[in-house]
């Protein structure tokens, strides 16, 4: 009888001594670390792991204000650098991941998805002297569709790879010229159609921004040219058919449109 109330008594201490662990492990209490480095840590802390809400002081004068999770910056928080910039959005283990905006200390800023600390998905980037983009984003640079307002008032919408003009897209030259078609590089290359404000459009391929191939230039006063195209140039076979019904073919070298 004895041995057996012994027993009860042991074990009631021990639930008593896990529970005690197990209610002081669940306490976040706040705390001030300085670490052997020199860095410091002001905040709370569970299971002597950086976790809640904390600040931490780094040496080369960063600092994040924000939520922890095992030691990690995770969840919401704000990076101030030492440059100036400051990052407020969602942390993933110590790297920018999810929603934020980050400032540049020039007073650009990017708005928008990060991935592996860096823009990834959708984002809008402001350059502030008027240049904006607005669309996809990979590995910190525009790829996949997005819209770019330029500084000058040029608008171009379309497809980008590595943060280069690649693909289909349509620019808008502020003087109200339209180019839509196919780039390569960040250059008019392929077909395209190019229309100017005054009513002229060029139907046909280019290579490196120029007309370059075979193509069609309409001009507004009804006169047409179709033919070979070298360097912006009517070059080599060609027919030009006047408003009135002529029509002149051959070989051009070197015409001015």
């Amino acid at each position: 009888m004895e041995n057996r109330r012994e027993r009860v008594v042991l074990y009631l201490k021990t639930v008593i001594f896990t529970k005690a662990i197990f209610r002081k492990a669940s306490v976040r209490d706040y705390s001030v670390y300085t670490f052997a480095d020199g860095e410091r840590y002001e905040g709370q802390w569970l299971l002597n792991q950086q976790h809640g809400r904390g600040t931490y002081y780094f040496n080369n004068n960063n600092k994040y204000v924000g939520l922890w999770f095992r030691d990690f910056q995770q969840g919401h928080g704000i990076m101030y650098y030492f440059n100036g910039d400051v990052y407020n959005g969602e942390w993933f283990k110590d790297m920018r991941q999810g929603k934020g905006k980050y400032t540049y200390s020039n007073g650009a800023f990017y708005d928008g998805q990060w991935v592996n600390d860096k823009k990834a998905g959708k984002g809008f980037f402001d350059w502030g002297d008027g240049t904006t983009y607005d669309g996809d984003w990979k590995n910190n640079q525009r790829s996949g569709y997005g819209v770019n307002v330029y500084a000058d008032g040029d608008v171009y919408k379309g497809q980008w790879r590595d943060d280069i003009q690649q693909g289909r897209g349509i620019y808008h030259f502020q003087n109200g010229d339209e180019y839509e078609g196919d780039y390569e590089q960040g250059e008019r290359t392929g077909e395209g159609i190019f229309k100017y404000a005054n009513g002229d459009r060029y139907t046909g391929h280019f290579v490196e921004g120029d007309k370059n191939g075979e193509g069609t230039f309409a001009w507004h006063n009804g006169d047409r040219y179709e033919g070979a195209w070298k360097n912006d140039l009517q070059n080599g076979h060609g027919k030009l058919i006047k408003k009135n019904g002529d029509v002149f073919e051959g070989l051009f070298s070197k015409r001015k449109d």
